[in-house]
């Protein structure tokens, strides 16, 4: 799973991408999911920290029933391209009071992660397919774009 954001595009709520894919990207994508987001977000840590609570809400269900088809564990991986969000995560660092809301939010991966649930790492922005969902692409970087995302015209 990927997910990614813009941050504020038109000044106001961030546009958020998560990208579901069996295997390796690019090849058995199964879902994908691009929207403003719910909260408004004051900052990009925090506008990524809440794309990786619901991409990962909504690769949960899917993970569930590979489980039960593989009578078996299955991992779920998140790749993101914003280093301090994912240190957030990995440390469990709170925020404060004033956006406590996204301490919640984000606490629940953060249990994933050490549980062995979940797999975080950074990718970087050029590599994530998810950054495709979040803003209009022309040219080169429109077809690279669907190369990534396992699609053709």
């Amino acid at each position: 799973m990927y997910t990614d954001i813009s941050w504020a595009p038109t000044g106001e709520k961030s546009q958020e991408a998560s990208l579901h894919f069996i295997g390796s990207p690019g090849v058995n994508r199964v879902a994908w999911h691009s929207t403003k987001q719910d909260l408004t977000a004051q900052s990009t840590c925090e506008a990524e920290r809440i794309a990786a609570t619901s991409g990962t809400a909504r690769g949960l269900p899917l993970t569930y029933l590979l489980e039960e088809c593989r009578q078996g564990r299955v991992l779920l991986s998140l790749g993101a391209d914003y280093l301090p969000s994912i240190r957030q995560v990995h440390l469990g660092i709170r925020n404060p009071l004033r956006t406590r809301h996204l301490s919640i939010r984000a606490y629940r991966l953060s249990e994933m992660v050490k549980a062995g649930e979940l797999e975080l790492y950074h990718v970087a922005t050029t590599d994530t397919p998810a950054d495709h969902l979040t803003k209009a692409l022309t040219g080169n970087s429109a077809s690279e774009a669907l190369t990534r995302l396992g699609m053709r015209q």
